[in-house]
Formats: C-alpha cells, sequence, structure tokens
C-alpha cells in the first residue's frame, strides 16, 4: 500500500550519504593524495604552456575538495527593506 501521509517511514535519514556516493568521494579522495606529485607536476607544465588552461584546470580539481557555496540572494522592497541585525552570542536577538 502506498504511504499517502507525507510522513518518511523507514530508510535512511534526511541527509545520510549514498553509500556509493561515499565511497565514490573517498576514492577520488584516496587517487587525489596518492598523486599528488604528479598532478601537481602536470599543473606545472600546463601553467609554463598556458596559464588560462592552468586556472581552468586548478579550478575543475577544487571542486574535488572544496564543497560549492549556494549563491544566496536577499531582496528587500521600498515599502519593506531588509535589516539586517548583528549580534554578539552571549547578546541574542
Amino acid at each position: 500500500m502506498a504511504n499517502t501521509t507525507g510522513k518518511k517511514h523507514g530508510g535512511r535519514e534526511k541527509g545520510t550519504p549514498n553509500k556509493v556516493t561515499q565511497k565514490t568521494r573517498d576514492f577520488i579522495s584516496d587517487l587525489l593524495e596518492r598523486e599528488q606529485l604528479n598532478i601537481l607536476e602536470a599543473l606545472e607544465k600546463i601553467r609554463l604552456k598556458d596559464p588560462t588552461e592552468y586556472l581552468k584546470q586548478w579550478n575543475a580539481l577544487l571542486e574535488y575538495s572544496t564543497p560549492k557555496l549556494a549563491r544566496a540572494e536577499i531582496v528587500g522592497d521600498k515599502e519593506a527593506p531588509v535589516s539586517v541585525k548583528w549580534a554578539k552570542e552571549d547578546e541574542g536577538i
């Protein structure tokens, strides 16, 4: 019978990574660590030949070690502008 309640029953908790995804990430991380010297040498050759391509390749590698941050835009309107109040942690808001 189908679950029509909208509530989740069983299975992974929300946010739990897929085992295959985690294994793939671990594999890539291990590979980058083992091949670090070769990667640096290859990047240096690219840098000397074509600095623009070097930056493209460097950027491509960063995606595997640094998570992408989502962009956020907060927009107010003329009648209700956005207000930001900074408070110290112990002050609360």
